[in-house]
């Protein structure tokens, strides 16, 4: 009696143990929280991204139209063996607004990320010959925002400008210009000619 109570107990206990394992292997596992070593991993993401940057938005100053152009820049432009010179005409407070050099040297590629890029190719060969005065709208980009005004582009010589601004030919046209002038002095250089005596000449 003993005994078979004993197997049956143990079959009962079989059977619960059996039972739980299953619900347990049914029910959904519970999501643990982010560890230590994660949460450690976001912070430090975050850091490496910065603050969020907030741009605000700045209307450009504009300025007035009965302002005095009293400051002028020298513009040369070199092109091949041709140059050129332009003179611009801007306002005190623009050319404060450009903080400038006093020389400036600049490719023509260098150019086009210029503030007085409008201003630095607004005349042609045409317009040089003819004498003609262009109004050209400048926006010079500061840290307050854009700036707004008027610059007067004209050729001609300045003996002492505010500022010079050379534009240079690339160093590939300075190499090319130097092998043609090689070329043309070794075409026109002149020989010495020997003079043979007729004592010295033999004939057959």
């Amino acid at each position: 009696m003993f005994h078979s109570g004993f197997c049956s107990k143990r079959i009962c206990l079989n059977r619960g143990f059996f039972y739980l394992k299953n619900i347990r292997k049914r029910m959904p596992r519970k999501r643990r929280g982010k560890t230590k070593s994660e949460a450690w991993k976001q912070i430090v993401k975050d850091h490496k991204r910065g603050p969020k940057r907030v741009r605000m938005k700045t209307e450009p100053s504009i300025e007035e139209d009965d302002t005095i152009l009293t400051q002028n820049i020298q513009l040369i432009i070199d092109k091949g063996k041709t140059r050129k010179h332009i003179i611009i005409k801007i306002s005190e407070n623009a050319i404060k607004k450009l903080r400038l050099r006093k020389i400036i040297k600049l490719l023509p590629n260098q150019t086009k990320t210029h503030n007085l890029y409008p201003a630095l190719h607004a005349l042609d060969h045409n317009a040089l010959v003819m004498g003609q005065i262009k109004s050209i709208p400048l926006r010079i980009n500061t840290y307050c925002g854009p700036y707004v005004c008027e610059a007067l582009v004209y050729g001609g010589k300045i003996k002492e400008p505010k500022i010079i601004i050379h534009i240079t030919n690339t160093k590939e046209e300075e190499e090319q210009m130097m092998k043609t002038d090689k070329y043309v002095q070794s075409l026109f250089s002149i020989r010495p000619v020997t003079s043979v005596e007729p004592g010295e000449v033999e004939y057959m």
